[in-house]
């Protein structure tokens, strides 16, 4: 049994011991990114995946130099694409890393996973690059209606806030677009 957003989510299915054919769902969610799926929660809420990073080694952003040592763990909640309808919630395991390089002023850094993370960031890369287009195409209360209806849980605020926009205010475009030409 799992919480999340206040929802209780059941029937939990233990995906290490499953074969090849059992797993076609991670080759949806996940095909080219390297992570490990632990464990997969389907219920009232939708999907709940439990990740972590299959690597062994982190990458410093600040040097670049390759790091083993583990400082610490935390779990990082993410949004993702929905499957098949239900809304994909992802339980990662992060780790943070001590940097090798002693100079380096990025003495810890947590793990990123190429291609589904980015820092600080709440949902996946690749649901964040759909809302992306959803609010420039849409644009402010619009595109959060057509989000919201999508199944994409996101407000107009958060994309704002992406582009630069102070809270509460809509973005004003930079150049005037003609009104007739000719």
């Amino acid at each position: 049994m799992s919480r999340w957003g206040g929802l209780n989510c059941a029937v939990g299915v233990d995906v290490q011991g499953m074969n090849h054919d059992e797993l076609a769902w991670q080759d949806a969610l996940f095909k080219g990114v390297e992570v490990l799926a632990t464990t997969a929660v389907h219920g009232a809420c939708g999907m709940v995946v439990r990740l972590s990073g299959s690597r062994d080694a982190g990458s410093c952003p600040a040097c670049s130099r390759a790091s083993i040592r583990v400082q610490d763990r935390c779990e990082r909640r993410l949004q993702d694409l929905p499957l098949a309808g239900h809304a994909v919630r992802i339980l990662f395991s992060v780790r943070r890393f001590a940097c090798a390089d002693g100079a380096c002023l990025k003495r810890t850094f947590a793990e990123q996973i190429p291609g589904l993370t980015s820092p600080y960031a709440r949902v996946t890369d690749r649901l964040g690059a759909l809302l992306d287009r959803i609010a420039l195409a849409l644009a402010g209360r619009a595109g959060a209606r057509m989000a919201n209806a999508l199944g994409l849980a996101a407000g107009w605020g958060r994309r704002a806030r992406r582009y630069g926009c102070p809270a509460g205010r809509r973005p004003v475009p930079s150049v005037a677009e003609p009104r007739a030409g000719g």
